[in-house]
């Protein structure tokens, strides 16, 4: 992980346990679209499979020396379309989660104990006299010069980005 060079590296990291909160419930989430991701992969697997079987149970009806080629043809054209399937549900999977983790962590940086913590967070992070400004999902804090944001949006790209190679996890069986 690479420290943030607006932020100063202090033992104690201000912003540690909204971090930790945000990464359990990005771990949760992702758990729960792993589990809808598997099963859509399976279903698209089992019907990309089916439609293989079946072109290649035409292929041989047409004739031995047609079905060999024919049936390669179809096998390849089945296998690539497979592989767009599951490659696309790969992808919605993948948004899918991070919108919905970065939907939740903005609901949960507006409620108020949470927020109030992170504006403490931010004004120790800055120092005595940091001007804050709170949107929805997002606090930054800025002083002589020096800028904090906590913003809904990064704490999700940081969350998955940590999860790393766990994300790749749910495409596995």
């Amino acid at each position: 992980m690479t420290p943030n060079p607006l932020v100063p590296a202090s033992p104690t990291d201000p912003l540690a346990p909204v971090r930790k909160a945000l990464m359990r419930a990005a771990r949760a989430e992702a758990d729960r679209v792993t589990a809808e991701a598997r099963a859509e992969r399976n279903h698209l697997l089992a019907t990309a499979r089916d439609r293989a079987a079946a072109i290649r149970t035409e292929a041989r009806r047409r004739g031995h020396d047609d079905a060999a080629a024919a049936g390669a043809a179809d096998d390849a054209a089945a296998g690539r379309e497979s592989r767009r399937i599951v490659l696309r549900a790969r992808r919605d999977a993948y948004h899918a989660l991070e919108q919905e983790v970065c939907e939740r962590a903005c609901a949960w940086l507006t409620e108020p104990a949470v927020e109030a913590t992170v504006r403490a967070r931010v004004e120790v992070a800055l120092g005595p006299g940091a001007s804050l400004v709170v949107t929805p999902g997002a606090v930054t804090g800025t002083l002589a010069g020096h800028r904090v944001e906590v913003t809904a949006r990064a704490l999700t790209g940081k969350a998955l980005h940590e999860l790393g190679t766990q994300i790749e996890e749910m495409w596995r069986t």
